[in-house]
């Protein structure tokens, strides 16, 4: 019986990953901040207020400006193991490398609800994830489509278009503001080559000087 148990486990989850397709195109995303420190307090208008997240099947390119001023982009292909970032900073084009392991951040248990609603015209499942620390954040997506390689929650089965993350003490509210499906060429995933090779730990110890 347990046998059989499993197979129809892995039937069904067959089945739901041949019914997603990949998503190509682009998603802008609003970003509102709840809960911010008191240190930062009067500094909201530098942060991001906006994520724009091009993808391509399980590729994506996720930009949005700085809090150091300048523009940040994050190149993910689950085909490899680190993540490429490149920073527009104090005139400098900058490129560093996050290995998969450390890209994957936080950890969460998840949970699948019944709930539903529309978001930009697509039919998105709500899942609350908890944290070590017992914070509870709220994901709605879609599983019309595959979830690309790059995003918060990977453990998450289709495409996030709203989400909240914990962040320094920070709530931060992640809404699909516009979703189109539109062909990708694969030159939004390449690195350019002006961009000069650091590492994060040399990266961090120019920003806080």
């Amino acid at each position: 019986m347990r046998v059989a148990n499993l197979i129809f486990a892995l039937l069904f989850i067959a089945t739901v990953s041949l019914a997603q397709k990949p998503f190509e195109g682009r998603i802008v995303y609003a970003i509102d901040y709840d809960n911010v420190p008191n240190e930062m307090k009067g500094l909201e208008k530098m942060l991001p207020s906006e994520m724009v997240m091009t993808i391509k099947g399980t590729t994506s390119r996720i930009e949005q400006n700085s809090v150091f001023g300048g523009r940040q982009v994050a190149i993910n292909r689950a085909e490899e193991e680190n993540t490429i970032v490149l920073v527009d900073i104090l005139e400098q084009k900058l490129k560093y490398s996050i290995p998969k392991d450390e890209r994957k951040g936080q950890k969460y248990r998840v949970n699948e609800t019944d709930e539903t609603k529309e978001i930009k015209g697509y039919t998105c499942k709500k899942a609350t994830l908890q944290t070590s620390t017992g914070i509870v954040l709220e994901v709605w997506y879609t599983d019309e489509f595959q979830n690309p390689d790059g995003t918060e929650f990977p453990q998450i089965k289709g495409l996030p278009l709203e989400y909240e993350i914990a962040q320094k003490g920070m709530t931060l509210n992640f809404a699909a503001r516009s979703v189109k499906e539109e062909a990708i060429d694969e030159t939004y995933f390449a690195i350019p080559a002006e961009y000069e090779e650091t590492s994060l730990e040399l990266f961090n110890q120019m920003i806080r000087q």
